[in-house]
Formats: structure tokens, sequence, C-alpha cells
């Protein structure tokens, strides 16, 4: 599987998939020094990343990475730092199909 690896001068994450975390097994083990978009996590390079990249060694998955060097500040520091009780748009409006205008007045 191809990862992206985004740098820049001080700092570099890992791209993947909440899901991907969640199948690992290892969500809850991210810290918030990595950050999150929608479905994206970045893992932060100095813990998250090499725990990501041991469990898919441990799962006996390959993988690459592709790198992206910025020389400026990442646009990933605008993102929220992780969470793994956070859930995605895509999840809340998955939670709310069925919801009426009367289950919100109980």
């Amino acid at each position: 599987m191809k990862y992206h690896y985004f740098h820049d001068p001080a700092h570099g994450w890992i791209e993947v998939a909440k899901s991907k975390l969640e199948a690992l097994g290892i969500h809850k083990e991210i810290t918030e020094f990595s950050y999150m978009h929608g479905p994206a996590i970045y893992l932060e390079e100095d813990m998250d990343a090499p725990r990501f990249l041991r469990a898919l060694e441990e799962n006996g998955e390959t993988y690459e990475l592709i790198e992206h060097y910025s020389d400026r500040p990442s646009w990933i520091r605008e993102y929220y730092p992780y969470s793994p009780d956070a859930i995605t748009l895509e999840e809340f409006i998955s939670d709310m199909v069925g919801w009426t205008e009367e289950d919100g007045d109980e």
C-alpha cells in the first residue's frame, strides 16, 4: 500500500485513513500531536507514524512512502489535533439518517 509522507523544514506526517488505524487496533494509541481532517489522519513522524508502520509490519503488510516536501510550514498544521473519539461529517450525517423533528423535541 502507498502512503503519502508530507514534510516541511521542521516536521513530517504520514497521511492515513482513520479506518486503517481502527482496523489495526491502534486508533486509541495515537497522540494529539497528529492531526485530522475528515477521514484523513496525519500521523506525526516522531511517535505516531513509527507506531503505525510497526503495526503494518506486524500485520504482514508492506508499504511505500511517497514523499512530498515543502520549504514552507505545512498546511497540515492548520488541521485539528487528533482525537480518537472525533467523528467525521460523513459519520455524523450517517448517524442522523432517520432523525425527525419529533426526535428533537424529546
